[in-house]
């Protein structure tokens, strides 16, 4: 999968996969899961507490990537939440967020970027509620496959726009904490103009099979 980012970004990116982690709170991260089940959606500061949570490197470069600029990028989409009204309310305050398949989409993502991400606990949650739906969206089937290809899905890739790579290049390769495998190439400016995240234990498959895990 191809995403574009600015210089900027990538470049936020790329230096926070070659820092050291920092201890989690799993705790923490729990709760939020739970709730975001119990809710069947999170907000953005619980997604911000997710994410700082389970690896600090995320919060360190918030200046850069916000929440709602992670979800942009890998496609989530926000949309409003409100309190089911009681019989005589008129109007309700909502809140802006994402459903919990979607949550689970994000982390997903993150995870496969090289980031110190646990969804498993969070998609063990929805999987059995999922698994009865007729149908599921494509967050789901993220969410129902999970499992079975983790750390074995095809590379990501984040490229800079199209006038930032035509520049001089060298590369530059070393491995996450979590085992994913990057290949950066810059440019002579010193910049990272791509970025190839490989899972520790993807292997080639055919055409069919990749569509489905993608």
């Amino acid at each position: 999968m191809h995403f574009t980012v600015s210089p900027a970004e990538l470049e936020c990116i790329v230096n926070s996969l070659k820092s050291q982690t920092r201890q989690s709170e799993p705790q923490i991260v729990e709760s939020c899961f739970t709730k975001a089940v119990e809710n069947g959606f999170a907000d953005y500061p619980d997604i911000q507490d997710i994410l700082c949570y389970s690896d600090a490197r995320i919060e360190s470069i918030y200046h850069g990537i916000s929440v709602e600029r992670w979800c942009e990028i890998f496609s989530v989409h926000r949309r409003y939440f409100y309190p089911t009204p009681r019989r005589k309310q008129s109007s309700v305050d909502g809140d802006c967020g994402v459903s919990a398949e979607d949550l689970a989409d994000l982390l997903i993502y993150l995870e496969r970027t090289g980031y110190s991400i646990e969804p498993l606990s969070l998609v063990t949650k929805l999987s059995s509620e999922l698994a009865d739906h007729a149908f599921v969206s494509h967050a789901g089937l993220h969410v129902l496959w999970y499992e079975k290809t983790r750390h074995k899905t095809p590379p990501i890739f984040f490229m800079v726009e199209s006038d930032e790579v035509g520049q001089g290049r060298r590369e530059e390769k070393f491995k996450t904490a979590t085992g994913y495998k990057v290949e950066v190439t810059w440019n002579n400016d010193s910049r990272p103009i791509e970025l190839v995240v490989k899972a520790p234990k993807f292997r080639s498959r055919p055409a069919q099979d990749l569509l489905k895990i993608g």
